[in-house]
């Protein structure tokens, strides 16, 4: 499954802003918006009572909109998020984050893209083996995932305050595993 979403980082007045995405969470992905279910996983749902997360696979590109360089970074995380978070250095210094360098608006604005696969059983330590986890979701959404894993998707200007922000586009692959039949439906 895929997931796509163009986005502008803004935190006005400060140097830094962020957004996160629970990609385990694959009825609500992105908490922004809320109930944004990932294509497809409605008429999944349909079929199936639960699903889990087996990996997913980021990919990012961010375009600066202001006229100040700036650093950019992707990191999951076991610790819950929030958009335009105080405590963002500690996710640049991960071991786990991806970094790139952009330009000013008006050149060499676009960074390399960021991109990582993160699997479940690697980041949580959890091997599943087919039965209901803490990282498996009820398909009607009335249950999230007990364990969520976040994504933080972040960036930082390097002198001056954002005035107009750093374009996001992100795109997550989701290889999701559905399981128990609604058959019957209660």
């Amino acid at each position: 499954m895929r997931f796509q979403v163009g986005e502008v980082l803004l935190n006005s007045g400060n140097t830094n802003s962020n957004k996160y995405m629970v990609p385990n969470y694959v009825y609500d992905i992105d908490p922004a918006v809320g109930s944004t279910a990932v294509p497809g996983f409605t008429e999944l749902a349909a079929i199936y009572r639960n699903y889990r997360l087996r990996r997913f696979k980021y990919w990012v590109q961010f375009a600066n909109l202001d006229s100040d360089a700036a650093q950019c970074c992707v990191c999951p995380s076991n610790v819950a998020l929030t958009n335009n978070m105080s405590g963002w250095q500690a996710l640049f210094s991960n071991l786990r984050s991806k970094h790139s360098l952009t330009g000013y608006a008006s050149g060499g604005s676009l960074s390399k893209p960021l991109t990582d696969t993160v699997s479940v059983e690697d980041f949580s330590g959890v091997k599943w083996t087919g039965q209901i986890d803490n990282y498996t979701g009820l398909t009607s959404g009335s249950s999230p995932p007990a364990n969520l894993i976040y994504l933080f998707i972040g960036a930082t200007t390097l002198a001056n305050t954002q005035t107009s922000g750093i374009a996001a586009d992100i795109v997550l692959d989701l290889e999701v595993e559905f399981f128990e039949l609604l058959n019957p439906a209660t």
